[in-house]
């Protein structure tokens, strides 16, 4: 990540208010219900949201998050480039670069991965206000040393484009195969029997209502983000200190199916397996816990089915909504009907998950190892040791222009 703290002192850091204008008085946000379908993207704080059928942009710019950005995560953005007809909602600051002092492509480089935790309020949900947004100190080079360190940056950022696409085809592998193997599990073509899923069910229970212990100490507790699209993401665990018996009664198992008893209406009813890996490990409030009878049923099967999209529509039948947040309980588990072939094959399609996850373990591993380059390249970069060679090559330039961009610094400053 960028912190102020990092930022070279030969160039110079006006704040972002001085080379940026905000066109935050023009973006209008649509509810989901209002939305009319069409071809212009609809973005918010991370991201395209929808697409409508009108804009109000055309032009380049960038979004920076303003509340639920990705704020203080070094692996998520908080800023990226749109162009074109566009529609912005007013979870996103949106920036009209000053193209004599910076380009829109070096503003969006400095500003996805860059720590605003410091200019954050709000205790509910963090907040990077138009006013603190503006005092954020960017590093500014001339412009050619600008355009330098987006072309480097960039590409760096497509061998991990490339990767993640290597990922999304490894994705894809398993659901094929579940089809090949069992058919269609709404169509159910081969004719297995379907079962509540309670007469396989041994165990359900919620989980543990506890605060992370702020220190990073005691056992691992898995929350309902550690639950992304039907898999365990390890990236951020937190820790909580436990009593013996606490431990006893919420502790995770290898086998046990960890559910989102509570989240987004797409992410709630998801559900992954634990592995012998994981290690000591709770479960929070948010989640459930499904312990299958022994040979009765194969985890690795039963969680697959409530991750498709027929499974995971019948889990969540009676989903009940809240604030932006959906919840299941223990009854919509048990009542939710599975198709049940024989024990033998949902053996076998467990050997096939475990082959490809082994895979996945592979490459997750060179995935971290590329994203740590990438770190050490953006540190690099806005440090001014990224192009310290090539800026001792070209100083006679870059002095003359970085004399103009002075000169239109103080204009910006005095206009402002």
């Amino acid at each position: 990540m960028i912190r102020a703290d990092d930022l070279p002192q030969n160039w110079p850091q006006p704040p972002l208010g001085d080379v940026v204008i905000f066109l935050d008085n023009l973006r209008r946000p649509v509810t989901s219900t209002d939305r009319k379908p069409g071809p212009y993207p609809y973005y918010g704080a991370n991201g395209q949201q929808d697409s409508v059928d009108g804009y109000i942009f055309d032009e380049p710019l960038v979004l920076l998050a303003e509340d639920g950005g990705n704020f203080g995560n070094p692996s998520r953005q908080i800023s990226y480039e749109i162009s074109g007809k566009t529609w912005v909602n007013n979870h996103a600051h949106v920036l009209r670069a000053k193209q004599n002092l910076i380009s829109t492509g070096y503003l969006n480089r400095v500003l996805s991965y860059y720590d605003v935790r410091q200019f954050i309020s709000g205790t509910t949900r963090a907040k990077l206000n138009k006013g603190d947004a503006q005092r954020i100190p960017i590093p500014l080079p001339p412009l050619s040393e600008q355009h330098l360190i987006t072309e480097l940056l960039g590409q760096a950022d497509g061998l991990r484009r490339q990767r993640e696409e290597a990922d999304q085809v490894s994705d894809r592998i398993l659901p094929a195969l579940f089809h090949k193997m069992f058919g269609d599990p709404g169509t159910n073509p081969k004719g297995w029997p379907r079962v509540r899923l309670e007469s396989v069910i041994g165990e359900t229970r919620n989980g543990l209502y506890k605060h992370a212990d702020f220190f990073g100490r005691g056992t691992q507790i898995l929350k309902m983000f550690n639950i992304l699209e039907g898999r365990l993401n390890l990236e951020r665990v937190d820790r909580v200190e436990l009593t013996d018996d606490e431990l006893a009664d919420y502790g995770l198992e290898p086998g046990d199916i960890l559910v989102n008893r509570v989240n987004t209406p797409e992410l709630v009813g998801k559900c992954a397996v634990i592995p012998a890996e994981l290690g000591a490990a709770v479960f929070e409030s948010k989640n459930i816990r499904v312990r299958l009878k022994f040979n009765e049923a194969e985890p690795n099967y039963v969680a697959h089915f409530l991750n498709t999209s027929f499974g995971h529509g019948t889990l969540c039948q009676g989903v009940k909504h809240a604030i932006g947040m959906a919840t299941i309980n223990n009854s919509d588990l048990r009542n939710c009907l599975l198709p049940l072939p024989p024990i033998e094959m949902q053996r076998e399609w467990a050997k096939h998950v475990a082959s490809v996850r082994g895979i996945t373990t592979r490459t997750e591993s060179a995935k971290k190892n590329l994203e740590s380059l990438f770190q050490v390249l953006l540190h690099r970069a806005f440090t001014g040791e990224l192009t310290a060679k090539w800026r001792e090559a070209h100083l006679k330039e870059l002095l003359v222009e970085m004399e103009h961009q002075a000169k239109l610094l103080r204009t910006a400053v005095e206009t402002n």
